[in-house]
Formats: C-alpha cells, sequence, structure tokens
C-alpha cells in the first residue's frame, strides 16, 4: 500500500502557497481601490452630512446624523486611505483633514501616532516602476508633514516582505513583520510573521522579536500586556492572544477556527477588555475557513463576502471569558479602537468612519477604503 505522508506534505506545501497567493492578491485588491480626489492638496472635509454616504456599507441600523460637533467627544482620530494618505479628524472642531498624500500608484497601510503627537509612522508601500503592480511590499516611514513626504526607517528588502501596524507605546515602536520564505528555486517554502520592536528614540536599532506567527496586535497602556492575533500557516486558522508582552502567562480570547478571520485587536485603557474584528460564524471546522471550494461549501452570501464573509466587531474579556458582539454591520475588514478613555469605541470601514453608540451608530467622518485607525488625546 502506496505511503500517503507524501501526499499529505506535497497538500501542505500547496496550501501554504494558496495562502500567500491569497494575502498577495488581498493586497493588490486594497492598493488598486484608487480615490479620483487621493493625490489633490491637503482638504478640509464637512463633518455635518445629512445622511450615510450612498458607497457606505448597508448596516441593520440606521446611523445617527447629528453633528459630531455637538458631542463631549474630544482629541483627534488619525487614519489611513490605503491610496489617500493619511487623515486626521479634529473632534473639536469637527472637521477632516488630509495631512498628507501619496504619489500615484503608492499604496498606505497602517499608521502608528505618539500621544503627543510628535511623531507618526507609517506602513508605505513607495509607488513602483512604470509597468510593475503595487504589490504592497511597505516598509516603516515617519510621516513628515512640514514637507509631505515620508522618511524611511526600515525598508522592504525582499520580494513581498511588509512591515505593518506600527504602533508607538511607552517609547517603543511596535509593528508586524512579515516575509515569504523560498528555497533556492524560487518556490515559496514557507512563511515568517513576527512582531518586532525598536526604542522610539534610536529608530536604527537591530528589531526585537517579541512574537513568533503573530500580526495585529495592541499593546496595554502601562506597556505590560499584548493582545495579538496568533497565525497558524499550516492550518489556516487564527486566534486571538493575550500575553505578556515577553510572550509569558498568554491567555487565549479567541481560539483557533472560532472564526474564519480576525483583525484589530486593542486593549481598553483599563486594561480589561479587548476590542476586535472578526469574519464569519463562530465555528469549529478550521478545514473549512477558506479555499476554492469555500464559495460551494457555505452557499450564496450577500454581496460584500466577495472579498470573504461579512465582518462584526466584538469584544472579549482580557482574562478570557464570553465573547459579546457589538454590532451588525456586515461590512469588509474593519479597523475598531478605543476611545483615549475607554468610553467610546470608533470603526474605521469602507464608507464611513463610525463611532458605535447605543441604539445606533453615528456618521463621523467620510472614509472610501480600508486602513488603520488610533484615536489620540
Amino acid at each position: 500500500m502506496q505511503d500517503p505522508q507524501p501526499m499529505s506534505v506535497s497538500v501542505a506545501k500547496l496550501w501554504r502557497t494558496v495562502v500567500v497567493s491569497i494575502a498577495l492578491l488581498s493586497v493588490l485588491a486594497v492598493a488598486c481601490r484608487a480615490n479620483p480626489d487621493a493625490q489633490s492638496n491637503t482638504t478640509t472635509l464637512s463633518l455635518t452630512p445629512t445622511a450615510l454616504p450612498d458607497r457606505a456599507p448597508t448596516a441593520t441600523f440606521a446611523p445617527t446624523t447629528e453633528p459630531i460637533t455637538e458631542s463631549t467627544l474630544a482629541g483627534k482620530i488619525y487614519f489611513t486611505q490605503s491610496t489617500g494618505g493619511i487623515m486626521q479628524i479634529d473632534l473639536a472642531s469637527g472637521e477632516t483633514s488630509q495631512l498628507i498624500t501619496v504619489p500615484e500608484g503608492a499604496f498606505m497601510a497602517g499608521v502608528g501616532v505618539s500621544e503627543d503627537q510628535s511623531l507618526t509612522v507609517a506602513a508605505y508601500a513607495e509607488a513602483p516602476p512604470e509597468g510593475v503592480p503595487q504589490l504592497g511590499e511597505t516598509g516603516l516611514y515617519i510621516a513628515n508633514y512640514d514637507t509631505g513626504a515620508f522618511d524611511l526607517i526600515i525598508p522592504s528588502d525582499s520580494q513581498y516582505e511588509s512591515y505593518s501596524n506600527p504602533l508607538i507605546s511607552n517609547g517603543w515602536l511596535y509593528f508586524t513583520h512579515y516575509e515569504p520564505l523560498f528555497d533556492d528555486s524560487g518556490i515559496f517554502t514557507a512563511a515568517s510573521m513576527t512582531i518586532e520592536r525598536i526604542p522610539v528614540d534610536d529608530l536604527a536599532a537591530t528589531p526585537e522579536v517579541l512574537l513568533e506567527n503573530a500580526k495585529n496586535f495592541s499593546i496595554s497602556d502601562d506597556g505590560s500586556r499584548i493582545a495579538y492575533v496568533e497565525q497558524d500557516f499550516d492550518n489556516l486558522t487564527e486566534a486571538l492572544i493575550s500575553a505578556n508582552v515577553d510572550g509569558s502567562d498568554s491567555q487565549v480570547l479567541v481560539k483557533h477556527g472560532e472564526f474564519w478571520a480576525l483583525e484589530g485587536p486593542h486593549i481598553s485603557p483599563d486594561g480589561e477588555t479587548v476590542l476586535f474584528a472578526a469574519s464569519g460564524e463562530r465555528q469549529e471546522v478550521a478545514a473549512m475557513r477558506s479555499g476554492p471550494l469555500m464559495s460551494m461549501v457555505r452557499g450564496p452570501q450577500p454581496a460584500v463576502t466577495k472579498h470573504g464573509p461579512p465582518w462584526e466587531i466584538w469584544t472579549a474579556p482580557a482574562t478570557g471569558g464570553e465573547l459579546a458582539q457589538l454590532t451588525s454591520l456586515a461590512t469588509d475588514n474593519p479597523w475598531p479602537n478605543w476611545s483615549p478613555d475607554g468610553e467610546n469605541i470608533i470603526v474605521l470601514m469602507p464608507g464611513a468612519v463610525m463611532l458605535l453608540e447605543d441604539p445606533a451608530p453615528r456618521f463621523i467622518s467620510e472614509a472610501f477604503g480600508h486602513g488603520e485607525a488610533v484615536w489620540v488625546p
């Protein structure tokens, strides 16, 4: 009887190849969402709309239209748009401004802002040569608002290598580093995905690796804890983990295979709750998670699922326990975050930046695509 092991290894390698292919296609899809106004000079937009923009995702409840300037919200919200640069919402004045634009063909991913707003670090891919596709091979750059330029900190040096999720906390710049690994023949063999950090006062330092097979994370306000998405490349599943920054005392908040995908975990300012986005029904069958047969297995889906199952916003106790679903947005790859005092939650999603309120969310600002958002005092 033929030994089945070689077939299993081949299948595993095939699935890993599919993972990389899907990831790259996702990057391309986001990078190609061009905004005709993204290349214009700095603009100021009104934040007192009469209705949610038509291109915003359809929610199961209607957002309020109360002007944001009539609220008691304070601070500033920074968020990125793939081809639109870095935007800022001034909650005191109720205005959204485009702080920095990106050249045609360039790609903007995540943004990290220091609490005193003196340092902004972006995950950014420069425009490739003419005729070469934008693959989202992002490096880390300081956003220089005075000159409108990006000053390089860490480059993307190898094919498909990328840096993402920059976060500035307690004197450190944290980030996710992804690098596919190839053999001498150029065949993909594995992937490295790590959470790393460098000191803010020495941005030329060699990065310190904190966690392996980890991405999309946040650090507690006191700098002691981290919440992150753990990636299992072999079984194509993700889990949500809380741990000390050095990886010790880990707690599983969402186990592998419970959701189809996880994104944007953020620890509340009091350290008690982790906010995150999740896609797909809570379920146990990891083997059905993704792949070419997914549409046949799952049957007809809403239009938003052309990029995967719809996403919602959830919370989990930071020490483990029952999960709570906060929204019914049926949106695509949202990015949630807390206010500095932990009293409010925003969600950046294709179409809008929303403030979660009971019984309905409030529209804060227009957003034409995916990105990341941070709320500073």
